[in-house]
């Protein structure tokens, strides 16, 4: 009789320990102890290159995730930020526009003008990824594709947003920049022509490039290659409108009642599940709603 209740319970301990990993099994980690970690064979031997190899929903979700853990956040802000969200849905406080925000930015502006203790520009990033392998072939890289982006762009514009980037990551795979110095033709060709449409239908939006790689041997969560950004257009500034006005006024609102409790680099955004706004570390590699406990991204 013993023997069977050990049996059992060993069973369900296995069988709870598979449901637990089955739970919180998540796109953005990949668990390894210590020892695996810390072994450059391992690393090199386990490389998967997630941020190249997921689908374009989930690689966006990704990119943005490694985005704000690199020095590329700076970039698009100019060095100084009060709050990030990200995805962050349009009808927030209500309203008929459909989608979400990828980025929003509380960026600071030094000195203040006159009358004023602290000023700040909402700058919106409408964020596309695009695949390059390592021989220099583009994946996923459409002119079509350009006509549906402005639409998003304008989009926002329409609801308000007071400084309005598309910004196009491009994502390398590992081991490109062994074999190129530079980009490929058909990739500046591209970026050109996005320019050229831009500038010449006099487009009120600007126009951002980044471009991740991930390295093999190290974490892929935490390193890689960070390339040198490019800002292709600036946009113009605006007075912030509803619905985008009533959403930074909630989200500003939410900041100052929740920061205090976070030491760490956090960032907004928003659990699809349970309808609530979550402050989230910049470090974790698995973001989970603080109050539904399931998935965000």
């Amino acid at each position: 009789m013993n023997l069977w209740r050990k049996i059992i319970i060993k069973l369900l301990a296995r069988l709870t320990y598979k449901l637990y990993r089955l739970r919180t099994k998540n796109i953005n980690y990949h668990s390894l102890s210590g020892k695996r970690a810390s072994n450059p064979d391992y690393r090199i031997n386990n490389f998967k290159d997630i941020l190249f190899n997921v689908d374009s929903q989930k690689r966006e979700n990704i990119a943005i995730l490694k985005l704000l853990r690199s020095p590329h956040l700076w970039f698009l802000c100019n060095d100084t930020y009060s709050w990030v969200a990200v995805n962050i849905p349009l009808n927030l406080c209500g309203g008929n526009f459909k989608g979400d925000i990828d980025i929003l930015i509380a960026m600071v502006i030094f000195p203040p003008r006159e009358g004023t203790d602290v000023e700040k520009i909402y700058r919106l990033f409408e964020v596309k990824t695009t695949k390059i392998n390592r021989n220099g072939v583009v994946k996923s890289l459409k002119s079509s594709k350009f006509g549906g982006t402005k639409k998003q762009l304008n989009k926002l514009i329409r609801a308000g947003s007071q400084q309005t980037f598309l910004l196009e990551i491009f994502v390398l795979e590992a081991d490109y920049s062994l074999k190129f110095n530079q980009l490929p033709s058909f990739v500046t060709s591209f970026i050109n022509k996005n320019i050229s449409q831009i500038k010449k239908k006099r487009e009120i939006f600007g126009y951002n490039c980044i471009f991740l790689e991930q390295q093999r041997g190290f974490d892929e969560e935490k390193m890689g290659i960070y390339h040198h950004p490019m800002c292709l257009k600036g946009a113009p500034i605006k007075e912030p409108k509803s619905p985008i006005k009533d959403i930074v006024e909630r989200l500003e609102d939410y900041w100052e009642k929740e920061k205090e409790k976070y030491k760490k680099p956090t960032f907004i955004t928003y659990c699809k599940k349970c309808k609530k706004l979550n402050i989230i570390s910049m470090e974790d590699m698995a973001p989970k709603c603080g109050y539904c406990k399931r998935d965000i991204f």
